[in-house]
């Protein structure tokens, strides 16, 4: 929440030159899947196998519907 109102705050400057880079983030979540974007949809790529994906059946080629309440879109996910 920090981050977005230092931006807002920067963002009502209206000014091309002062931008904010937020700092790298510490932390990274493993759900033992990757997706990708195919068009406008999102489908799992790769499953870790031993991981908690693969015990409830997540397969390669599955569509993901939806992330942690939102719709999957490349704004979204990570390059």
């Amino acid at each position: 929440m920090a981050l977005a109102q230092i931006t807002t705050v920067l963002d009502t400057l209206n000014d091309s030159h002062t931008f904010f880079i937020p700092p790298l983030r510490t932390t990274r979540h493993d759900y033992g899947f990757r997706t990708a974007m195919i068009g406008d949809r999102c489908y799992v790529r790769r499953v870790r196998p031993g991981s908690d994906a693969e015990a409830k059946n997540v397969k390669p080629g599955d569509e993901v519907a939806i992330i942690e309440g939102l719709l999957p879109s490349r704004e979204l996910l990570p390059t």
